[in-house]
Formats: C-alpha cells, structure tokens, sequence
C-alpha cells in the first residue's frame, strides 16, 4: 500500500502519468527488492505464526472485511449519509481519468478544496479501479474501506496478543479486543456508515501499523520494525497527516525512554525511525505539493463524547485494563501512544478556544483514541480471566481456555444490543446512477433536475454523476434547499422549471404527473424523465474539460544550458471552497 502511493507520487512529480499497470510493477518490484534484503541480513526479518494465533487473525480479518461488505449488499457502493463522499470520489475519478493530481488551474471551481487535499487514499481507490477497468472509483470505494478496516482490525488483535503476559497470550482474548472496536460501533463502524472519513479511515490502518512496529520494536529493539513505522507515517503524510504528531511523540518518546541502550546506539534507533520519513516529507513540499488549511479550521458535524457512544461496561473494563497493567511494561508504547492522543487533543482543544482550530478537529482525536481503550479492555478481561481460571475447581481447569471465546461472542452480543449498524440508509444507489449516467450520456448537463427524496442525493447527481461545477449557483441553490422537506408528495408539488429530471423511485410518481411527463430511461425505479421546460445551459463536464499538458519536472533551456530542476505543480494562491457553497456547517473529512 505504502509503495503503490509513494510511487504514485513520485510518477506524477516527474511529469508522467500515474498508470495502474507502471505503478504496479515498480511497486512490486521495490518490495521485492526490499524483502530479498531483509531476508539475507538476519534478523531484520522473523517469521512467527502458532497455528491458533495465526486462525484468530483470519477470523478478524475475513469477518471484519465481510461485515463492511455485508453492509454495503447488494452493489457494495458506499454505504454514506454525508454528502463529503461526493468530493472524494470526484477526486478519485479525476485521477483515474487524468492519470495525474490536480494541477490545471482553475479546477477548484469543480474540485474545490479538493485540488489541494492529500491525495493518498484517493489515488489507492484510482489504482484498483484501473487495475479492474472500472470507469469510476465509485465501485472500489467500499471494498478498498472493508480491507484496509480489517486490516486494522487485524493489527490490533496483534497488539494485543503481544501485550498480553506470554504464558497468557488466548487468541480470544486478541478477538476481544476487535469485537470491543464493534461495541464502540459510533466510532468504528460510523466513521463509514454516518461521516465516510474516506481519508481518515485509511490513514486510521497506518496509524495502528505504526504502533503494531513500535510494540513490536520494544519488546526487541532492531531497526526493521522502526523502519516500517517510519514509511507509515511517510504514507500518512500524503493520506491524511493529522496523526502525525501523535505517532512521532510516540516513538521520539518510547526510543529516548530505553535507557538500557547506549545513548548513540538510540541517536541511531531514532534516526530509522525519522529519516525515511522526513526524506519524504522533504520530496514532497520541496515539489510544491500543498495541503488546505482551511480544513482545519472549518466546523462540521461529528459524534461527541459520551457515555452511550462507549457504554459504562467498557469504561469500567477499561480503567480495570489501565490500573493492572501499571507496571507492565509491555505495555509502555500503548500507554505512550494515549497519553499522545490525549496530548494533541488538549493541544488542539486549547487552539478552538482560541478559533484557531476547529473543535471538529480535536474531536477526530477520539477516532484514533478508539484502539488504546479497547485493547485496556482485552487485557482487562485477560487479566480477570486468567484470576478466575486460578480459582476455578481442577474439573475445569482443562476446559478453561477453550470456554474463553465466550468473552468475544458476549462483547459482539453487547454491540448487537447497542445498535451495531445492519443495513445504515445511503444516498448512492445502482439504479440511481445507471439514470444518471445514461442522463449524461444523451442529455445537456445542465438541463436535468432531480427529482429525489433527498438533497445530497441530488448533489451526488449533479457534482459526480454529470460532473457538474461545485463553485456554481446550481449547486449552491441544491444545498441551500438542503433542510427542504422531499419525502412523499412534496416533492411533486413545483414542477421542475428543467425539461429533463432524474427521478428515483417513478412508482412513487402520482398519476397526474405522470401522465403529463414522457420516460426516456427505467433502471429499475429509477427513469430519466422529459417534461415542458425549456433550458439553454452549456455547462461543461468535469471530463470533457480540456486540460493543459503537464510540464516536466526537468526541462532544458536550450541545446548548450545545464539541466533545470522546477517544480511541475504550482499550487493556488486563492483559497480554495471548503465546504457546500459557504452554507453547510461542515468541511471535508
């Protein structure tokens, strides 16, 4: 993953096209050339996998990964409730279709804030969507989420078992700590389902990588694991950098704090950790490649700390998992990793009071604050368990570790009870966009209305479906109207002033208005309507803009001057739109 979007990044700073096919060959070829290396020195690589330890991860990660897909059944389109999932996708089309970042001026009239957004994710959804020949990253969105969430899941049944005692490491007990990520489902399931943090959520995976090598490094202090963390935090950088600061305390902290070691043997374990990372945070910026600050800045809609968002059994298991393990020191790098967390959240929280920072920030803080609590939780009840099993009667002693898998199955139940999502409403739908793109296909862009029972629904339409421009009255005038009632008849109330309209469930049409109206497309409920109005726009698509060559990063002045080196991408002066026209009351995630 790491590879596949740093040589993204490097293709597209040369000039040359980011294609799925050449970033997949040079990427495969780096990581095999850096296995054939680790694997000749020793000790840079060991293999450890007990039959039962390696049988939980699979559980983890084939039932983490089936449950997101499960919730995104039939299509497995994404599963969303918030219009951001527009912007993300734009991006990833436009690079699926450009074979490049953003870097035409003018394109933050259909991209917005997007043309300056780290663009990491975006460009893993556009590889996979070139590698399938898909037409749109729209398809790949949910699957991609789905791996990279169980793979996350999987890093911290791994964290865990490496935490617990080593007489004492029950793969139930890794299991526990997954199923209490599914009890916190508002942070761990909604981050997708309510917000789709497309970026967060992805940079979530590196984050928990991060600290997977830094337990494992503490525990046996080598350069590899380090070296690991230094590209994942590499990775974040270009995916969604706000975990920065928290994983780089953490392993500045944890390197300085091994007292055991020489002082210039830790100068040499902290430069692993550093170096790699801050070569490519130089590449990067010295490229001219720009983040938005104005994310930072802007409020939005996001779940606030409370006790039904964790439930008080969690709480309590956890503040048991934090005074048993006081001495432990195992788990020092997990405890460095919160109090971090905790740090930069106060740090951020201390800024909003200011206005300096959005408080919608600080609160994200709790997304990655997620992982710490539930892993407290599985050594809680690994600590409770092993207690139990010593006073248990001898009769039992044989079947006690095998009756521990009850403890994962309960906490899954207690997520049930909570409300653990099972099939979450979300605007994008197959049939929907079949109309939509037959629409685009056959009719002028502008000239289509849309008849839906919901505004972002009706945005998804204009901005990606047609690729119509975000910074347009057209698109404000759907947002400002975003608080209107379009459920049952009223959406049939004002006839659409636009000869055409996207109409999403035509059985739901009332006869008279029916009648009066000629379908041209049916996907299933979803028609393409034609009515009496008249329309003369000629908006332009976002792809049938024409764009400007790219220029290379290394050019010549003439036949007798030496070599020019100047950064291809000129980033935009102005600020770029970060949010619906002005009007909503959250930025992009």
């Amino acid at each position: 993953m790491a590879a596949l979007i740093l040589v993204a990044y490097a293709l597209d700073a040369l000039g040359l096209a980011i294609d799925p096919g050449a970033v997949l060959l040079v990427s495969l070829a780096l990581l095999g050339g850096g296995f054939g290396v680790a694997w000749t020195r020793r000790g840079l690589v060991e293999v450890s996998a007990p039959v039962w330890a390696t049988a939980g991860w699979l559980v983890v990660v084939v039932g983490v990964c089936g449950y997101f897909l499960w919730l995104a059944r039939p299509d497995f389109l994404p599963v969303t409730a918030n219009g951001d999932t527009v912007h993300h996708v734009s991006l990833i089309d436009y690079i699926l279709r450009t074979r490049g970042l953003v870097h035409a001026p003018g394109m933050d009239r259909y991209l917005g804030e997007m043309t300056v957004y780290p663009a990491g994710s975006h460009i893993l959804a556009a590889l996979v969507a070139g590698w399938l020949n898909l037409a749109s990253g729209l398809w790949v969105m949910q699957p991609l989420l789905a791996v990279l969430i169980a793979l996350k899941a999987g890093f911290v049944y791994l964290i865990t078992l490496r935490l617990l005692p080593p007489g004492r490491r029950e793969p139930s007990m890794g299991l526990a700590a997954v199923a209490a990520l599914l009890v916190m489902h508002g942070y761990f399931v909604a981050s997708v389902t309510a917000w789709y943090f497309f970026s967060m959520v992805v940079a979530e995976t590196l984050a928990i990588a991060a600290l997977w090598a830094l337990v494992d490094w503490y525990q046996q202090p080598r350069p590899a694991p380090l070296a690991f963390f230094s590209l994942c935090c590499a990775v974040t950088l270009l995916t969604w950098p706000t975990w920065l600061p928290i994983l780089l305390i953490t392993a500045v902290a944890l390197v300085v704090s091994r007292t055991d070691l020489t002082l210039s043997r830790r100068g040499v374990l902290l430069s692993w950790a550093l170096l790699p990372f801050a070569v490519i945070a130089v590449l990067y910026f010295a490229v001219g490649y720009r983040g938005d600050q104005g994310v930072l800045t802007n409020e939005g809609s996001i779940l606030k700390p409370t006790l039904a968002a964790y439930g008080w059994p969690l709480l309590a298991l956890m503040v048991v998992g934090m005074l048993v393990n006081l001495r432990n020191r195992r788990t020092l790098p997990l405890w460095v990793f919160s109090g971090a967390t905790v740090v930069v959240l106060a740090g951020l929280w201390a800024l909003a009071l200011n206005g300096r920072v959005a408080y919608y920030i600080a609160y994200k803080m709790l997304y990655l604050l997620q992982y710490p609590i539930a892993i407290f939780v599985a050594l809680a009840l690994g600590a409770l368990w092993a207690w139990l099993g010593g006073v248990t009667p001898p009769a039992l002693q044989r079947a006690w570790s095998p009756l521990s898998i009850l403890i994962p199955v309960g906490l899954v139940a207690l997520a049930v009870l909570q409300g653990l999502p099972q099939r979450p409403p979300s605007f994008i739908s197959e049939p929907v966009y079949r109309a939509g793109l037959w629409a685009k296909a056959n009719l002028p862009n502008g000239c289509i209305d849309y008849v839906v029972d919901d505004w972002q629904k009706a945005y998804w339409l204009h901005v990606h479906v047609l690729g119509n421009p975000r910074g347009a009255p057209r698109a404000d005038g759907i947002v400002l109207h975003m608080g209107q009632d379009r459920s049952g008849a009223s959406r049939w109330q004002k006839s659409p002033d636009l000869p055409y309209a996207i109409v999403d469930d035509w059985r739901s049409m009332p006869k008279e208005e029916a009648a009066r109206l000629k379908v041209l497309y049916r996907a299933g409920p979803a028609a393409v309507v034609q009515g009496d109005g008249t329309c003369n726009d000629t908006t332009i698509p976002i792809d049938r803009l024409p764009l400007p060559p790219r220029q290379p990063l290394f050019t010549l002045a003439d036949a007798d001057s030496v070599l020019i080196v100047r950064p291809s991408y000129q980033p935009a002066h102005r600020r770029a739109r970060t949010s619906f026209g002005g009007v909503r009351d959250s930025a992009v995630r």
